[in-house]
């Protein structure tokens, strides 16, 4: 009497190119709807803190001082502060996901992985320029900076080129909102006497949307990248069974 062991098939070993990564499942036209509407309520509720401003003036004692208090918690001139965190929680993040595309694209050779290093690192340094306000204490950084974001801008342009058409708009239109909003009113505010509370606000709104834009961008072809990893590895393993 014979017996017939039943032996266990064993599954093809995954290729070396493949990497346990960060899948990012947050659906991008939700994630943009959410970091551009938190932005816009943060400005919101700055621009009613500076009106309130004038009003509650001639108000002493207990009044101003809570008033105090919720200005310095919103409004977007101070620091360490609601907007501010948030602005920086917001570099950080696209820090984080561009130093992971990096590291996949190194494997996949779809778009220049020292790109993606590049534009984490720059954002890590915006986050970090943000919590501590280096940009307030110098009034010629501004332009001191010009000649380092055209540098910024010559490296990445390889990356533009290697990404769907969809993203690369998307990116250089975010862009386009962050410098063009963020260092014009920096530039226009360096040339009054008094800046405005007007230019403050447009120019925090440039930084905040257009990072948020840039984080939606980058995060859905992130995700992209992981639909296609996981479709791929499943058509391999068919085709083996």
């Amino acid at each position: 009497m014979s017996v017939h062991r039943r032996t266990r098939r064993e599954q093809p070993p995954a290729p070396r190119d493949e990497l346990v990564i960060l899948r990012i499942t947050i659906p991008s036209r939700r994630l943009r709807l959410g970091l551009v509407l938190t932005a816009v309520a943060l400005l919101l509720a700055s621009s009613i803190v500076v009106a309130l401003d004038t009003a509650t003036r001639t108000s002493g004692g207990s009044v101003r001082e809570a008033f105090d208090f919720v200005s310095f918690w919103l409004n977007v001139n101070y620091e360490r502060n609601l907007p501010a965190w948030y602005s920086s929680i917001l570099l950080v993040v696209v820090a984080l996901v561009a130093w992971d595309l990096a590291r996949v694209e190194r494997v996949l050779h779809r778009s220049p992985w020292w790109a993606w290093a590049c534009v984490a690192v720059t954002f890590a340094c915006l986050s970090m320029d943000e919590l501590l306000q280096m940009h307030e204490q110098s009034s010629t950084l501004a332009v001191l900076l010009l000649p380092l974001i055209v540098l910024f801008a010559l490296a990445t342009l390889p990356l533009l080129r290697a990404l769907p058409r969809r993203i690369a708009f998307q990116l250089i239109g975010a862009g386009a909102v962050f410098v063009g909003g963020s260092l014009g009113m920096e530039l226009i505010g360096n040339l009054l006497a008094e800046t405005s509370q007007l230019l403050i606000h447009l120019e925090e709104a440039a930084e905040l949307i257009g990072t948020a834009l840039v984080l939606a961008a980058i995060a859905e072809y992130r995700e992209a990248l992981d639909h296609e990893r996981v479709d791929g590895v499943a058509a391999r393993h068919v085709a083996t069974a």
